[in-house]
């Protein structure tokens, strides 16, 4: 894969280790909803880079085998409600066919890969 295995800058900070512990649970709830069809999560943007600020959102890539039905997609987007709420902060999640994730490498996913930290 083209993502970073290791954690980096985002954790070294006590916000950059809370939003890491959020994003493990949020993680192990995504795979309990998805099941097999579920295969990675990763972490994008500022809190990635660690140049995040208290107005940041969290930049989210769930990258899944195949395409999502209409119920998965409801439930991940109930998921991210409850825990933006839940956690006050923004969750901005983006679902990606492992396939195209791997096969393209477009502006958006060239970012992802380059700076995206395994969940």
């Amino acid at each position: 894969m083209y993502y970073l295995e290791e954690v980096r800058v985002v954790d070294r900070t006590n916000e950059g280790r809370k939003i890491l512990d959020i994003l493990r649970e949020f993680r192990a709830e995504v795979s309990d909803v998805l099941g097999d069809t579920f295969v990675d999560m990763l972490l994008y943007g500022s809190y990635s880079r660690g140049d995040f600020s208290e107005f940041s959102d969290v930049d989210v890539l769930i990258l899944v085998k195949g395409r999502l039905s209409r119920e998965e997609n409801k439930r991940i987007d109930d998921l991210v409600a409850e825990y933006s709420l839940r956690y006050n902060i923004v969750i901005s999640c983006i679902i990606y066919p492992l396939r195209i994730f791997e096969e393209y490498n477009t502006p958006f996913l060239l970012n992802v890969k380059g700076e995206g930290i395994k969940i």
